[in-house]
C-alpha cells in the first residue's frame, strides 16, 4: 500500500466541501490523470487567505487501475467528473493568488 499523501485543495464559495470515501480526480494537459480517495480533510486556516477561497488540506490514497473509468463533463465552465459512475471531485493546478487555473494563459 502507498503512502498517503497530502494535498491543499482551495474550494470557491457555494462550491461543495469534499467529504472522506469520495473520489478526487487530477485533471491534467492531457485528459485525467491520477485518481485518489479522499481518506481526511480539515479545514486549513492560511497565513494569507485569499479572498472568496476556503483552503483544506485533503489526506489522500493513490488508486491505480481506475484512470480508465474516469467520465470528464465541461458545461459553461463547470467541469464535472465521474469514477465508477460515482461523481468525484476534480483537482486543477491553479495559482489562488492569481484565482486562475494554471493550465489557462495569462489575460
Amino acid at each position: 500500500m502507498r503512502e498517503a499523501k497530502k494535498l491543499y485543495y482551495y474550494i470557491g464559495e457555494g462550491h461543495p466541501v469534499p467529504e472522506p470515501g469520495r473520489y478526487l480526480v487530477n485533471k491534467g494537459k492531457k485528459g485525467p490523470g491520477t485518481v485518489y480517495l479522499i481518506t481526511a480533510i480539515v479545514r486549513t486556516k492560511q497565513k494569507r487567505p485569499v479572498e472568496g477561497y476556503t483552503c483544506y488540506t485533503l489526506t489522500l490514497q493513490r488508486l491505480d487501475g481506475l484512470k480508465e473509468l474516469v467520465v470528464y463533463e465541461m458545461q459553461a465552465g463547470t467541469c464535472s467528473v465521474w469514477v465508477k459512475g460515482e461523481e468525484a471531485f476534480p483537482c486543477f493546478a491553479f495559482d489562488p493568488n492569481e484565482r486562475r487555473p494554471l493550465s489557462k494563459p495569462r489575460s
